[in-house]
């Protein structure tokens, strides 16, 4: 009897498991939602970065937008540096300054503090004189920002400057066609750090303006407002301040929900590495031996194949633990699957609608595994497949 029992416990509980990690995707290729503008990473206080780091983002990775920074003291040099390496790669480039020179502001100080209400033809002759210098040198700048998180600007333990809601209107309607004078530049804002929502639709009702947020208190949701204005948006600066794998995962994560949540057209994560005194808990994309980190490779597994124009399609993942993304373009199917679960996922796939594939090549980054290509996978006539995902791990899926 003790063994029947035993035995009876033991199938509910692989059967309960079974269940937990085995699930359908469906994907409809005639379901299009966003155009994809992009993913990429910022050069911000990373000084002139090598020639081989930015080949392997830009190119051996695909990363196809690059943030620089309008240092308030005009050192520019390396920054167009930068932007010249990434540009190699047709990347976009857009520059966030953090602060106005102090002479503009009230307080006269790099630290926190408004810009004086008699110098707002001065600051954007300023921004205009970095868009003239890096077009005299070479690089048509994507899009300039206005500033970068005015609603965390009084908070902040680093040089930066306030703009309230009315201000930045304000400076918007009356100097962003100063900026823009003689240039194709889009106008970015408003970069804020969280869900500043009574900005963004301030913003909205002005012309030329590609709505950026940053992710730290951003709830991933679609924005009615934003969708309904037809804008671009875009995240333009996020990321997990830790050390460990599982910051890895959550970075995979963070740019699923900034891609099937929030609907951003593009993703751009902070600065390339930890510029801070004791940076040892915080992986960003490079250790501080300039290798690649694991993060660094999970924004590969979108930025490779991915590219700019391509759409997001309607996808659903049935199993919690895998969260599914779907895109299409230039004649390619590309999927990024990411098992947050701690047991191995096996999902039968449906594609339906448009022109379906007859196989797939496979990429995957997990603990020891960077960007590794596995196995083709071959799809039925009726366009399914079975495909076992790793536990912890990223796998993009590319049509062949």
């Amino acid at each position: 009897m003790n063994n029947l029992i035993s035995l009876i416990i033991f199938l509910i509980i692989f059967s309960s498991q079974f269940d937990r990690n085995n699930g359908n995707v469906t994907i409809n290729l005639n379901e299009k939602r966003q155009v994809i503008d992009g993913f990429g990473a910022s050069t911000a206080w990373q000084g002139a970065v090598s020639d081989q780091i930015m080949n392997e983002l830009y190119g051996t990775l695909g990363y196809s937008i690059l943030r620089v920074r309008i240092d308030e003291h005009k050192q520019w040099d390396n920054e167009l540096s930068n932007a010249k390496k990434a540009l190699k790669f047709n990347a976009k480039v857009f520059a966030t300054p953090w602060t106005a020179p102090a002479d503009m502001k009230d307080n006269k100080q790099d630290k926190p503090g408004p810009l004086s209400s008699n110098q707002y033809s001065n600051y954007a002759d300023y921004l205009k004189s970095f868009v003239d210098y890096f077009k005299n040198n070479g690089v048509s700048l994507y899009a300039i920002s206005i500033i970068n998180e005015p609603d965390f600007a009084l908070e902040a333990p680093y040089n930066t400057m306030s703009f309230t809601t009315d201000q930045m209107k304000n400076f918007l309607k009356n100097f962003a066609g100063r900026i823009k004078s003689g240039s194709n530049i889009k106008i970015m804002a408003p970069e804020s750090y969280g869900s500043a929502t009574d900005m963004n639709d301030a913003i909205l009702l002005l012309q030329l303006i590609l709505i950026a947020m940053h992710g730290y208190g951003f709830i991933m949701k679609p924005q009615p407002s934003v969708i309904k204005s037809g804008k671009q948006f875009w995240m333009t600066e996020h990321c997990i301040d830790a050390g460990d794998f599982n910051s890895v995962m959550k970075t995979a994560e963070d740019i699923h929900n900034c891609m099937a949540k929030a609907e951003f057209n593009a993703y751009i994560h902070w600065w390339l590495r930890d510029t801070n005194p004791n940076p040892s808990s915080n992986m960003m994309l490079l250790f501080q031996n300039m290798q690649l980190t694991p993060k660094a490779f999970v924004i590969g597994h979108f930025a490779k194949f991915i590219r700019p124009g391509y759409f997001r399609v309607n996808s659903v993942s049935s199993n919690n633990n895998l969260l599914v993304s779907a895109y299409t373009g230039n004649g390619k199917v590309v999927i990024v699957a990411i098992n947050m679960g701690s047991s191995p996922i096996s999902e039968q796939f449906s594609i339906n609608g448009g022109t379906l594939p007859s196989s797939f090549s496979s990429y995957i980054t997990s603990q020891g595994k960077n960007f590794q290509q596995q196995n083709n996978i071959k799809v039925t006539g009726g366009g399914s497949f079975t495909y076992s995902f790793p536990s912890q791990s990223v796998t993009t899926l590319v049509s062949v």
